[in-house]
């Protein structure tokens, strides 16, 4: 037993600005054109992102969710835009 889905980085330590991410085992750079991307905030759209999808396509199915924010982790940075 796993994950069905991955969405996430593979250390504890990483930039909130210019992540290196992971969409399943694919390697993303979701920061990429936008200024104000935020490691944290990306995670937390995409955790309600998906959330939305199990309610949507099987609303009567149990599911679980794990979300550990990075951002309480070094390097301890804020949004650029807070």
């Amino acid at each position: 037993m796993g994950f069905d889905r991955f969405y996430g980085i593979l250390g504890g330590e990483a930039s909130q600005w210019e992540p290196a991410a992971y969409d399943q085992t694919t390697p993303i750079e979701p920061h990429i054109g936008k200024e104000d991307y935020h490691l944290s905030e990306d995670f937390a759209d995409q955790a309600i992102k998906w959330i939305r999808q199990q309610q949507t396509s099987t609303p009567d199915s149990p599911f679980f969710c794990y979300f550990a924010p990075p951002a309480v982790h070094a390097p301890h940075q804020a949004p650029k835009n807070g």
